[in-house]
């Protein structure tokens, strides 16, 4: 779920779907069909992003007019989004990298080699993070080369899923120890 000033997103695999929400009446104000297997959402550059894990895409929507305006092919399952107003960020599972998308193209623009099985991303606190569910890792990666930060990638806890970035720290919520994990940004 992506909470935004005036909606929250919240995407139903089984419908596959992408509901719109009012926070003050808590009712659903849109349902837009987005493909097979949405898993999460982000909001950047005047859009909602969806990964789509069975069609292997993203999905941008238009927030004015509840419509999808693109879908970006990535090759893989795509597991995970995060955005800003200048790229688009999309992990995938048992692919090693993490796509860049341009959202004044709509095009995939880089492809960084993290590690495989990419589940998590999210963008803040010096670049983009990325936990990688196999090495039980989280990566740092350089908005500005494209690369995976030398000396910033360090252990988490047993199969890193969900991350968020809040309060000076890097939140991971592990699957297979069920924790979760406060990280400083700036320790290496």
């Amino acid at each position: 779920m992506w909470i935004v000033t005036d909606s929250e997103w919240v995407t139903s695999g089984r419908a596959h779907t992408l509901s719109r929400i009012d926070p003050a009446s808590n009712q659903v104000t849109a349902t837009i069909r987005v493909g097979n297997g949405p898993t999460r959402v982000a909001v950047g550059r005047d859009a909602v992003w969806v990964a789509t894990e069975i069609d292997a895409s993203l999905v941008r929507v238009d927030p004015a007019s509840n419509t999808v305006t693109a879908t970006i092919p990535i090759g893989y399952g795509a597991l995970a989004v995060a955005a800003t107003s200048r790229a688009v960020w999309v992990s995938g599972g048992l692919d090693p990298r993490v796509s860049r998308i341009d959202p004044a193209s709509n095009r995939v623009v880089a492809r960084i080699t993290v590690g495989r099985e990419t589940w998590g991303a999210a963008v803040g606190a010096g670049g983009v993070w990325v936990t990688t569910m196999s090495a039980d890792t989280l990566s740092l990666i350089d908005p500005t080369t494209n690369k995976v930060v030398a000396g910033r990638t360090r252990k988490t806890g047993h199969g890193p899923l969900g991350i968020a970035i809040g309060q000076d720290a890097i939140w991971v919520a592990n699957k297979h120890d069920n924790t979760v994990w406060r990280i400083d940004p700036q320790a290496t």
